[in-house]
């Protein structure tokens, strides 16, 4: 079944930190979180919103791609996520994302 494995977003990482999610890294062109089964990438020298995302095991052909103008990279497995232990869900406590809800024209 296709999962999302990664979602790029732009825009600041305070609002991400303040609702608890885990901070995996950070530096001064991107931020990387845990929302349980994916990463989330925040990049601040983009405007606020959806930039692209990578979906997973899916039977998509592989290799970037988009999705009605929103830019897909598809892959065959999973993106591994950084080993974060007991303390990757976060104060929050994600496990995971059900859903992204994009709208388009």
């Amino acid at each position: 079944m296709t999962s999302i494995a990664e979602l790029v977003v732009g825009g600041s990482c305070e609002p991400w930190e303040a609702f608890g999610f885990l901070t995996l890294s950070s530096d001064f062109d991107k931020t990387t979180l845990s929302l349980g089964d994916l990463v989330l990438i925040v990049r601040p020298s983009f405007a606020p919103g959806m930039v692209s995302w990578t979906l997973a095991d899916t039977s998509a052909p592989l290799g970037e791609s988009f999705l009605d103008s929103i830019p897909t990279t598809f892959r065959d497995t999973h993106v591994p996520l950084p080993e974060v232990g007991r303390q990757g869900v976060g104060t929050i406590g994600c496990l995971g994302v059900d859903h992204v809800v994009i709208r388009t024209n």
